[in-house]
């Protein structure tokens, strides 16, 4: 095998990977942005409630954990 037909091999891989490597990432960035427990780093329903007390939350996120506080605690 000669070295230009490696290279026709190569090349188109190594592309691909850089593209699959960008648009996962965008795509992980997307789910973290609406997923507010993982964007604020809650693990249990103390830091739950703890972030509902912040002033600085957004109304959307602070509906959003609230949504999810009265679940988790209701039900």
């Amino acid at each position: 095998m000669s070295i230009t037909n490696l290279l026709w091999f190569l090349v188109p891989v190594l592309v691909l990977q850089i593209v699959m490597f960008f648009v996962i990432r965008q795509r992980k960035k997307k789910m973290k942005k609406n997923d507010v427990l993982a964007k604020y780093g809650i693990s249990n329903r103390s830091d739950l409630f703890r972030m509902l007390q912040n002033p600085h939350l957004t109304d959307e996120d602070r509906n959003k954990l609230q949504n999810i506080y009265e679940s988790r605690v209701l039900g």
